[in-house]
């Protein structure tokens, strides 16, 4: 009986760790983004966080959500909350699911900016539906007038 017992409590807690490794929480890993000329149609250089831009009025930008976790896994009720802030304005809002992440753990969500950006733009993502929200956000500077 006692080592009916022993295994009984191994098989649980293999599937107790199964089922945590499942479920380990998804993180916001990087927020990229790279400029887009709408007068050449070619997308530029990382945007860093000393950038700047002044009366680039034919500029938008594209941004790329970098999700990690364990390869492989999908958690249907995770979203990927993402608020872009134009100074005190809100510019975009968006809700995405993660689909299935890579061989790397991975997972990107794109984001498209239209321009122009005339004040301070700020990217928020997060990610809810796990016990703890993963957040990151990236910003830069811009400015349209004299």
């Amino acid at each position: 009986m006692k080592k009916l017992t022993i295994l009984l409590c191994m098989v649980l807690l293999t599937a107790t760790a199964a089922v945590a490794q499942k479920n380990a929480p998804y993180i916001v890993s990087s927020i990229k983004i790279v400029t887009f000329d709408e007068v050449t149609g070619k997308f530029g250089d990382e945007v860093t966080k000393d950038s700047s831009f002044g009366n680039d009025l034919s500029l938008s930008f594209f941004a790329t959500i970098e999700i990690s976790g364990e390869k492989g896994e999908y958690v249907p009720n995770r979203m990927v909350r993402v608020n872009v802030t134009e100074g005190k304005k809100e510019k975009l809002s968006r809700v995405a699911m993660p689909g299935i992440l890579n061989d790397n753990g991975k997972y990107y969500i794109p984001i498209w900016i239209y321009g122009p950006v005339c004040d301070n733009l700020k990217i928020t993502a997060s990610v809810t539906g796990q016990t703890k929200v993963s957040t990151l956000s990236r910003s830069f500077s811009a400015y349209c007038g004299e």
